[in-house]
């Protein structure tokens, strides 16, 4: 009964110190993949940053007591500066995706009374004609 105990918990540390193999070699290719210097579209930017983080945060999590000090602290780090690095991506992937939609971002409403409003002005229209659409009653 012992054996049987002892060779389950052998077995079972094997796997743990597997998986933290696996989840470094993930980690370690996704960072591979970041770093290369080919051009690429930001949207392919910021889907290997998603991979990179989830990849970092999956080795960290499970395997932090297997890292040594100052690797948890360069991981941390590169993990910091790829989220920052990753909001500026979906801005840009956000803008590549505009352009192939032919969505036209900032377009101004312009509502019956005359004024205007955009995403990113005020509300008071610049325009110095009324709007060229017909008056419609309004219920009462």
């Amino acid at each position: 009964m012992k054996w049987i105990v002892l060779v389950l918990l052998i077995s079972l540390a094997s796997l743990a110190t597997e998986s933290c193999v696996v989840l470094e070699a993930n980690y370690a290719l996704d960072q591979l993949k970041v770093q290369k210097r080919t051009p690429r579209s930001a949207r392919d930017r910021y889907d290997e940053a998603n991979a990179l983080i989830d990849s970092g945060v999956a080795y960290f999590a499970y395997c932090v007591k297997e890292i040594p000090l100052d690797q948890q602290y360069q991981i941390r780090q590169i993990l910091r500066k790829t989220d920052k690095k990753r909001r500026d991506y979906f801005t840009q992937a956000v803008r590549e995706y505009h352009h192939i939609l032919g969505i036209r971002p900032n377009v101004r409403e312009v509502y019956q009374n005359g004024g205007g409003y955009s995403s990113g002005g005020s509300r008071a229209s610049p325009y110095s004609s009324p709007p060229r659409m017909p008056a419609v009653r309004q219920p009462q």
